[in-house]
Order: C-alpha cells, then sequence, then structure tokens
C-alpha cells in the first residue's frame, strides 16, 4: 500500500478536482487492507456517511475518479472499467440526482438508523444508460460543468475552490433532475413527490423545528386572494407560494365539470395568531366572472368554519386545531383546511387532497343516491 497515498475522507467532495496536496501517507499499521483494485482505474466513489452539516443535510456524496489513491472504509468504491467514459458520467450523473437520494431514502435502512448507505445499497442501484443521443449528450454535458467546475465557496459549502456560483451550481443541478427524470421517464405527479420529499421530507428529517418544511406559506402569496386556473401561472418558476398547489389542485378537479364549468378558489388565513390557512375551491360556469369577496380573512375564515360544521357530522371548529387538516365535500364546495406550513401545501400534496376529496364527493353521489 506505500504505492498510494491516503485521501481523507473529511475533505471529500461532489464536485471540483481532488487537491493532490490533501494527499496523506499510508500510516505504519493497517488493520485492513480492503479491494486493492478500487485504489486506481475509472471508479464510482460515494461517501458511506451521508452528510449532516451546514446546507448539504441529507445529500449523498459522490464523485468519478481515476488517479491512484487509497482511502478507509468511509468510502466506497465500484470500479467501472467496461465503460465509456461518457457512460459512467451518466452513472456520476444519477447519482448526484434528487432520484438517488429518494430511492435511497426509501429503500436503504442504514440511512435512517444509522446516517450512512452501504456499499451493498450502491450496487443495487437501479442503472439505466440513455438510448437518445440527446438526453445522453445533455447528461454528459451537466456533468462535465459540475465536475470541472465545482462552486464558488464564497457560496456555498461544496468543494475546495471552483468557478460557479451558488446559484450558477442550483440551476446545474435542477436541470440535471430534470434531465435523469426524463431518463428514467418519470411523470409530473412522480417528480413532485420527488422534489417534496428532498426539499421538506429530508430537511424536516435534519433541522426538525428549524426546517424550511414548517415555517409558514406567507411570504410568496398569490398576488390576488382569488381567482380560476387561468389566474395561477403555467411556469413553474413563477409560481409562488400557494400557486403550485392551486393549479395541480385544480388540473384535477376542473375535468369533473368540462366543458361547461369550472371552480374559482379563495384563499384564506386568518393571521399570524392563527398559524392556519384555508382554501375554498367553489363551482362556476366556465369564463363566469368573479364576484368580489367580502370582509377580512378572519371573517371569511370563520364563516368558512361555521359552513364546515354544518356539512360535516361532527362540529369542525375544534377539531382543526387538534387534527391540523380538515377535507370537506358539498354540492358546491371544496373546502381545505390545514396548518400554514410549507410542507402541507406541495403539489404532491395538493394530488394527495384532490383524491381524497374525489373519493369523498363520490360517497356524497351514493349516499344521496341510497337516500331517493
Amino acid at each position: 500500500m506505500r504505492d498510494y497515498k491516503v485521501f481523507p475522507t473529511r475533505k471529500f467532495v461532489r464536485y471540483g478536482a481532488i487537491d493532490k496536496s490533501l494527499l496523506r501517507v499510508v500510516p505504519d499499521k493497517v488493520h485492513r487492507f480492503g479491494s486493492m483494485n478500487v485504489y486506481e482505474g475509472c471508479r464510482l466513489l460515494v461517501k458511506r456517511g451521508i452528510t449532516e452539516a451546514n446546507k448539504e443535510k441529507g445529500w449523498i456524496i459522490s464523485r468519478l475518479d481515476t488517479d491512484p489513491f487509497c482511502f478507509t472504509n468511509s468510502i466506497h468504491a465500484v470500479r467501472l472499467p467496461d465503460l465509456s467514459a461518457n457512460e459512467a458520467k451518466i452513472i456520476l450523473g444519477i447519482f448526484w440526482s434528487s432520484l438517488a437520494r429518494y430511492y435511497f431514502w426509501l429503500t436503504a435502512g442504514s440511512w435512517m438508523w444509522h446516517n450512512e448507505i452501504h456499499l451493498e445499497d450502491i450496487q443495487d442501484m437501479p442503472i439505466r444508460l440513455p438510448e437518445d443521443a440527446k438526453v445522453r449528450d445533455r447528461i454528459v454535458r451537466i456533468v462535465k460543468k459540475l465536475e470541472e467546475k465545482g462552486a464558488n465557496t464564497a457560496s456555498v459549502n461544496i468543494c475546495d475552490g471552483g468557478t460557479l456560483t451558488f446559484e450558477q451550481t442550483l440551476q446545474l443541478e435542477h436541470d440535471l433532475d430534470e434531465a435523469i427524470f426524463d431518463l428514467y421517464e418519470v411523470n409530473e405527479a412522480e417528480r413532485d413527490l420527488v422534489r417534496d420529499m428532498c426539499e421538506y421530507g429530508l430537511d424536516l428529517f435534519y433541522n426538525n423545528v428549524k426546517s424550511e418544511a414548517v415555517k409558514p406559506v406567507e411570504a410568496n402569496r398569490p398576488a390576488s386572494n382569488c381567482g380560476v386556473l387561468k389566474d395561477v401561472p403555467t411556469r413553474r418558476d413563477l409560481q409562488k407560494g400557494f400557486e403550485g398547489y392551486i393549479r395541480t389542485f385544480l388540473r384535477i378537479w376542473n375535468r369533473e365539470l368540462e366543458p361547461d364549468g369550472e371552480f374559482r378558489w379563495q384563499l384564506i388565513r386568518p393571521g399570524r395568531d392563527i398559524r392556519m390557512a384555508g382554501i375554498v375551491f367553489s363551482t362556476q360556469g366556465k369564463g363566469e366572472s368573479l364576484r368580489a369577496v367580502k370582509g377580512s380573512e378572519t371573517a371569511q375564515w370563520h364563516k368558512v368554519l361555521e359552513k364546515l360544521d354544518k356539512t360535516q357530522p361532527a362540529p369542525v371548529s375544534k377539531r382543526v386545531y387538534i387534527d391540523g387538516v380538515v377535507r370537506a365535500v358539498s354540492d358546491t364546495d371544496i373546502m381545505i383546511i390545514k396548518r400554514n406550513e410549507r410542507r402541507l401545501w406541495t403539489r404532491s400534496m395538493a394530488r394527495e387532497d384532490a383524491e381524497a376529496t374525489l373519493l369523498q364527493a363520490i360517497h356524497l353521489q351514493e349516499s344521496r343516491r341510497g337516500q331517493v
């Protein structure tokens, strides 16, 4: 092992070239030599422990390397001798993606209990290589940019040295996610589920009450507190606050009223003293002009609670603050009330709420038929 130098795990990073000055001499005593063939050649290196520090909490750190060096068992290695350079970069792109984080979070039991992933987890990762040259070139191009340039340490704690700013790095990571989603043919609903888990689920696991997931959705609110589907931006990057939730919910439910009807929405937040939010979806004719909402949001909040008490078999007013989520369906309205927390008003939660209220609507219709 004197032919190699040791790479210190604490300096193991995702992006940028390895600083050769970091390599250390092999210690005089080594308990296990490990597999010598993974100390050189093209190989995928994956840090055994999940990052728990700084903003990278919950990240899987991985990289490709061909330089000869050895390392401790805190780094896993998989040789890639029979793959082309582009194929190896595609595998690295997969491990850098949110899809890999989502997969390992759900399948690697060691992540939950020991905050690490094992070599067998990495070897079991389902790998798909692109048949479309455009998809291949797209992934390889993004991986090369991240791999060669690294990230600016003045903006983000990812690697030592580099030229990419924090915003540029985020954009490249977003582009890589989209490319990997296309590679695995992940549909829109599945993409939202992966994004929400990585953005809010993992953040909540690591940061608890300090997580962004439990912060109120109030910094970015719709310009108006009511509207119809066309009033919500179609582009995801322009949707702020509750708008992603509202658009996703309406795209599902408006199909039930086509071609002559649609739902209008009204966002109600009673104030800072009550960490709750509600959205009322009401039926109307297609293209019908919106009626002005009268009264303060506090008055509208109490009005919704009164309506819920009339439509539900048990009083709702107190249960709202205990359960945190109330969904109700009447002949003309769908009312949803939850805690004002970002994790509860995501696009994937909109799909879950739409499915739950569709089921309630079916039960309501069946009960009416039984009465007849």
